[in-house]
């Protein structure tokens, strides 16, 4: 069975476009058919860890492994059983899906779409191959382009994602 095609998107710094670099590429995927799942790399202490005396919030501290909260548009999954690695994040995602894409984890060697701006400075070292950078969200800098910037726009952003993948 195939194993979606992942992509990491990372900035130089915070606050530089990452999400919106993301949802564009998400919508623009999805226009065209795609089935696409996404993580968020959450640096600092979860979002889901509720004050204390929400039922959720018992739940895991009495020792649930799992726990999945339902509201009446969604259901969010929390487990405590497992490693916090992206490699165990993306083992829970559907094999069905043509690609994943990743907010963050720059250590990784997933290859990466860097987003930057024009106050950011050098572009950090990170793992993995460079498919793009995304440039004040304006312009694509092509890895392997030197200076050779382009307009961006989110159908060549996908386009350029697409090629990486079909040639490796």
């Amino acid at each position: 069975m195939k194993k979606p095609h992942v992509v990491c998107i990372v900035g130089v710094m915070r606050h530089v476009g990452k999400t919106t670099i993301l949802t564009k590429t998400l919508r623009e995927m999805k226009r065209r058919g795609l089935q696409v799942g996404t993580i968020k790399h959450i640096g600092n202490r979860s979002t889901f860890d509720l004050p204390n005396g929400k039922d959720t919030s018992r739940h895991l501290k009495a020792g649930s492994s799992i726990t999945l909260a339902v509201t009446s548009s969604e259901i969010v999954i929390i487990r405590k059983d497992l490693p916090v690695t992206l490699e165990s994040a993306l083992r829970q995602m559907p094999k069905e899906l043509d690609y994943v894409l990743v907010e963050g984890f720059r250590e990784s060697e997933y290859p990466k779409i860097i987003v930057a701006d024009s106050a950011s400075g050098d572009l950090p070292d990170v793992k993995g191959d460079i498919i793009v950078k995304v440039l004040d969200g304006k312009r694509i800098l092509r890895a392997g382009a030197r200076d050779q910037a382009e307009k961006f726009g989110d159908s060549r952003l996908v386009d350029l994602i697409e090629s990486y993948f079909s040639r490796s």
